[in-house]
C-alpha cells in the first residue's frame, strides 16, 4: 500500500483552499447585504439617478442624443466607485482586529491567504454589482429617452469596473495598516478623491 501522491495532496490542498474562500466569500456578502453601508452606497446611487433625471425633465433640456444622455449619469462613475470602496474595501481588514473578531478565526483552520481572497472577493462583487445595476438603469432610461444607447457605455462599464480593482486594492493597502474601519474608510475617501484630483489635473495639462 502507497499514500497519497505529492499531485493528490496538492490538488486536495487546492479544492480545500477555494473551498475556504466560497465558504468566507459567501459569508462576507450576507454581511454585506445586511449592513448599513449597503443601504448609503445603493441610495446614493439611487439618489445621482434621481436627481439628474428629475433635473433634466424639470428644466425640459432631456437629451436625445443618447452620448449627450449617458455622459450625464457616467460623469458621476468614478465617484461612486470610490465611495464604494472606501465604505466596503477599506474597512474590511482592520475591521477583523477592531471588533476582535480575528482573535476568533485566525486560531481555526482557515489559512490566512484564503481569508483575505475571499473578503476581496466578496467586496469586489458586492461593489460591481452595484455599479453594474447602475449603469443598467441608465441603460434602460437612455433606452425611454433617448430611444436608443451609446455603443461606448458598455467600455465604459468595463473602465469602471477595472478603476475598482485598482482603488479597491489601495483601499485594502491602508486597512491593512489601519487599526479602526472607520479611519480606513476617511483615508481611502480623502487619498483617492486628492490622488484621483491630481491625475485630472496633470492630463488636463
Amino acid at each position: 500500500m502507497t499514500g497519497p501522491s505529492e499531485n493528490d495532496t496538492a490538488k486536495g490542498g487546492v479544492r480545500d483552499d477555494l473551498r475556504q474562500i466560497g465558504v468566507v466569500t459567501h459569508y462576507e456578502l450576507l454581511k454585506h447585504l445586511r449592513s448599513r453601508r449597503t443601504l448609503v452606497f445603493a441610495g446614493l446611487a439611487l439618489i445621482v439617478i434621481v436627481l439628474i433625471t428629475a433635473l433634466r425633465l424639470a428644466l425640459g433640456e432631456m437629451p436625445k442624443d443618447p452620448k449627450e444622455f449617458m455622459s450625464g449619469y457616467v460623469g458621476f462613475v468614478s465617484l461612486l466607485v470610490i465611495i464604494g470602496v472606501s465604505l466596503f474595501c477599506a474597512p474590511a481588514i482592520a475591521s477583523e482586529f477592531e471588533e476582535r473578531t480575528a482573535l476568533l478565526v485566525f486560531p481555526r483552520p482557515i489559512k490566512k491567504t484564503s481569508f483575505l481572497v475571499g473578503k476581496m472577493l466578496a467586496c469586489y462583487i458586492f461593489v460591481g454589482m452595484v455599479i453594474a445595476l447602475f449603469y443598467v438603469v441608465c441603460i434602460a432610461l437612455s433606452f425611454i429617452f433617448a430611444h436608443g444607447v451609446y455603443i461606448s457605455t458598455f467600455a465604459s462599464l468595463g473602465l469602471a469596473l477595472l478603476f475598482m480593482l485598482g482603488a479597491g486594492g489601495f483601499a485594502f493597502f491602508l486597512s491593512s495598516i489601519s487599526k479602526k474601519g472607520t479611519i480606513a474608510i476617511i483615508l481611502a475617501i480623502a487619498m483617492l478623491l486628492m490622488v484621483f484630483s491630481i491625475v485630472d489635473a496633470i492630463l488636463a495639462l
